[in-house]
Order: structure tokens, then C-alpha cells, then sequence
């Protein structure tokens, strides 16, 4: 099976394997993901690891282990983004008697798979439903709740089925690659006080986003440092309509520091949702 539509568009066959699934279990709202797993021939697990999930064939099913230090939507949404991983495994020709998986999943394939486990979480018409036209990040944890889905998630459906330009952008402190570069270099390296090069300073970078209808948003572009949205971890979230820094214009902005859990350790993030404003 190749992940391409009619039309090649490897996301819309995605959307439309997930529909099929729910609508095959008659699922309803919140989403009983072990049911969805059992469709697919894989069974659900909680255990003490590292990765948020796992995923390995053991000769008759798919086996899914989940993290059990995570949040209930956390692991929700590791789930469902595993249960849409059984399709790409099964292309590959895994899921038969004596096959095994090595874990080695594509950037573009986890990105199929987050949008699809957003889709497997909150169905396209409960969704529409409840969803208002004009999404802030209050309506996007509102739903989160409603939906036992993790807010990332949430978002990222707001977006997919928003009828109008509208993007879901991750921001987390770090510096940009090449920052990355010249300090590891400069740590391999001794140096007299005084000269150790540049100092550079971690600032608020896009980690991930999704839109649709709007401009390219790059990865590990900063936020403008005179924007409210530069703020965004000090003040908890922020609402406003103005510059953003990432993309030229004018946006409206709802942004919330929705911190989670890496490595045993809270990690602060900014979760937030950007409309172009006329």
C-alpha cells in the first residue's frame, strides 16, 4: 500500500484510514482507544521506558507500550499515534509471521502520524461541532478536557479543520543549529578568560508547527523579542493581535505555556494558535 490519494496527497489517505477505523468501531466521544488498537491487531501496554511509545510485532500482533509516567493525554495521544504507525509498518511489510520492526520512523512520517493520531482522538464532526470559528488556546484546552486528548493535539485538529488560514506553532527555548555548532566547538576547545568567543543565549524557537493556508513557518526561527508572544513563558500565555517575528504581518495571537514532561523533567513550552489578521 502506498500513502498517497488519488491525488498524492500522502495526508488526505492518512485522514481518510482514520475515518474508516472509527467509523468501523462506532467509537464515540472520548475516543476508547484500546478498542481502536484491537481493530488493528495491536495490543496496549503500560510500562516504565523512555520513549513516550514503542510499537514491535511479536508473530501474531502488534504490540504498543506506552510510558506510564506520562499524563493520561499524554499517552492518549502516543496511542493513537502508534495505532496510525500499523499502517505505515504493514506497507512496509511488517505485521506477518517472523517480521520484525526497527524503529527508525521518518520526520515525515511521524508528521502523518501526529496529524492522524489527532484525527483518531477528535472525529471531524463531534470536532466541528464544538470547535468555534474563531479558535484561542482557552477553546483549544476546553476541548483538550471534553476530548481526554493532550492540547498538541487538540490544536493541531483545530487547524487541520479549520476552514479558514490557520497555523499550530510549538515554541521551546533553545539556540539555532549553528549556535549549537560554534558551542560545542568552543567547549572542545580551551581558552584564555575573557576570550571564548561570542556568548549565545538560548531564545524562543519554533520546535514544530502545522498550518494550512498560511506561509512557511521554518524550524528553530525565534519569535520577535519585542513581540507580546516573546513573553509568552514569563506571563504564563498571551493574547493579542500584532507581529510575531516568524512570519511577516499582522496575526492574532493565543499563546499558553503548557509545560511536559522529557527525560523525567518538566520542560517549559508555549503551545499556540496563529490566524492572519486583515
Amino acid at each position: 500500500m502506498e500513502f498517497h490519494d488519488a491525488d498524492g496527497e500522502p495526508a488526505a489517505l492518512i485522514s481518510h484510514l482514520c475515518f474508516g477505523l472509527l467509523d468501523e468501531t462506532g467509537e464515540g466521544i472520548p475516543v476508547d482507544l484500546e478498542i481502536l488498537a484491537s481493530f488493528r491487531n495491536a495490543h496496549v501496554a503500560y510500562v516504565e521506558q523512555e520513549q513516550a511509545e514503542t510499537i514491535h510485532w511479536d508473530g501474531r500482533n502488534f504490540q504498543i507500550r506506552l510510558r506510564n509516567a506520562d499524563t493520561t493525554g499524554r499517552q492518549r495521544f502516543s496511542c493513537a499515534h502508534a495505532i496510525v504507525h500499523t499502517w505505515f509498518l504493514e506497507s512496509a511489510g511488517h505485521g506477518q509471521n517472523g517480521s520484525s520492526i526497527e524503529q527508525s520512523w521518518s520526520q515525515a512520517e511521524e508528521d502523518l502520524c501526529d496529524l492522524g493520531a489527532a484525527g483518531l482522538l477528535l472525529p471531524e464532526a463531534a470536532f466541528r461541532a464544538a470547535c468555534p470559528a474563531e479558535t484561542t488556546m482557552d477553546d483549544v484546552l476546553r476541548l483538550a478536557d471534553e476530548f481526554q486528548a493532550s492540547a498538541e493535539a487538540t490544536a493541531l485538529r483545530a487547524v487541520a479543520l479549520s476552514p479558514t488560514p490557520l497555523a499550530m506553532v510549538v515554541l521551546e527555548m533553545a539556540l539555532k543549529p549553528a549556535e549549537r555548532k560554534v558551542l560545542a566547538a568552543q567547549r572542545s576547545q580551551p581558552s584564555l578568560p575573557g576570550f571564548g568567543g561570542p556568548k549565545v543565549n538560548p531564545r524562543l524557537r519554533v520546535a514544530k508547527s502545522f498550518g494550512q493556508g498560511m506561509g512557511y513557518l521554518p524550524r528553530h526561527k525565534s519569535v520577535g523579542d519585542a513581540t507580546p508572544l516573546a513573553s509568552a513563558l514569563e506571563e504564563d500565555g498571551v493574547d493579542y493581535v500584532g507581529e510575531i517575528g516568524i512570519l511577516e504581518g499582522t496575526y492574532r495571537v493565543s499563546a499558553r505555556n503548557l509545560p511536559m514532561k522529557r527525560g523525567g523533567e518538566l520542560t517549559d513550552r508555549v503551545v499556540a494558535i496563529i490566524a492572519p489578521h486583515p
